[in-house]
């Protein structure tokens, strides 16, 4: 069936279907148990605090009186397709243990960035590969910033900018942000046509402190 629905903040439509089973013990009723399915097909939400408009949402949200869960439900989050997999449990103290990530073609995020940010970008070119991932992992009451990771892989891309007077070519390494701290590893690039690797952190974004190692034959 057809869903449409809208609330103060957000609205969503699409196609739904919903499969509920119920176990009941007459002799203990308090002790409800239920579970089943809810199947969402071209499904959209709008308006959405700081992702705007999520559209194309296709997948399968498991749940019970105890948990809600899935395993592949997907979405274009600003034109990219991201995939939601985990769970959250136990209802009266939430708890989630969800990862959101997505596959990068990095010459795309700029036109699909909002237009105050596109515009600070002007004299930025990138392109390349990328894997981004976010995960989170503990109470929904707690501070959502302290169990939250980001992970970013690079692969064979490269950056221009107007800052440098040679593009940066051959860029890869994992970028993980976590508990207020940015840590690169692995990384390499190549400028003016020399190898370089690049691996370190940076801390305490209020009073930086930053530790990078910087590498190449011919800085030897």
């Amino acid at each position: 069936d057809n869903l449409s629905f809208a609330l103060d903040t957000f609205s969503g439509s699409g196609k739904i279907k919903i499969t509920v089973q119920v176990l009941l013990n007459l002799k203990e009723i308090k002790n409800l148990k239920y579970g089943g399915q809810i199947n969402l097909s071209d499904f959209s939400l709008k308006n959405l605090p700081y992702l705007q408009n999520i559209p194309n949402i296709n997948g399968i949200i498991n749940f019970s009186n105890h948990s809600v869960s899935s395993q592949n439900l997907k979405g274009l989050i600003y034109n990219f397709m991201a995939n939601l997999t985990g769970e959250i449990k136990n209802f009266a103290n939430p708890q989630a243990d969800l990862t959101l990530s997505s596959d990068l073609d990095l010459s795309r995020i700029k036109p699909n960035l909002p237009k105050n940010l596109d515009e600070k970008l002007t004299d930025v070119d990138i392109k390349g590969q990328g894997h981004f991932q976010v995960l989170f992992n503990g109470l929904l009451k707690d501070n959502i910033l302290s169990n939250l990771k980001a992970r970013l892989s690079l692969k064979e891309a490269s950056l221009k900018t107007a800052v440098l007077p040679y593009a940066l070519e051959n860029l890869s390494g994992n970028i993980s942000l976590e508990k207020g701290s940015f840590v690169l590893e692995q990384g390499a690039f190549s400028y003016n046509k020399i190898p370089y690797n690049l691996n370190g952190s940076i801390s305490h974004f209020a009073r930086p402190n930053i530790a990078l190692n910087l590498s190449s034959e011919k800085l030897k």
